[in-house]
């Protein structure tokens, strides 16, 4: 049976157009930014349980990656380029400032 999702109350959602994708975030808390990039085939819902434990002393940001969960889906195959150029162009409009990478794939 899979685990209840965590309920993040304070976490927004928001889409921003990058790189000619629009990427789904999902931030909560204040603070410096604390960014969680989920793997291959994974979505932001892998990061719910961290966004909400840092949510107290960051400002955490999830997000889905070019192809997965609620972000644009434009034919691929993709490159580690595409997906790093996503993310910095989000990233550059939703922080705005240096920030804490935490990542797996």
């Amino acid at each position: 049976m899979p685990s209840p999702q965590p309920d993040v109350t304070s976490a927004q959602t928001c889409s921003v157009l990058s790189n000619g994708i629009a990427m789904h975030l999902v931030e909560a808390g204040g603070g410096p930014p604390l960014v969680f990039i989920h793997g291959l085939g994974w979505d932001h819902q892998l990061w719910l349980p961290a966004l909400d434990r840092y949510a107290g002393q960051y400002r955490t940001i999830a997000g889905d990656s070019r192809g997965h969960g609620r972000s644009d889906k434009p034919a691929g195959p993709y490159t580690m380029a595409q997906f790093t150029d996503a993310w910095a162009g989000a990233l550059e409009q939703v922080a705005g400032e240096a920030a804490c990478i935490v990542g797996l794939s």
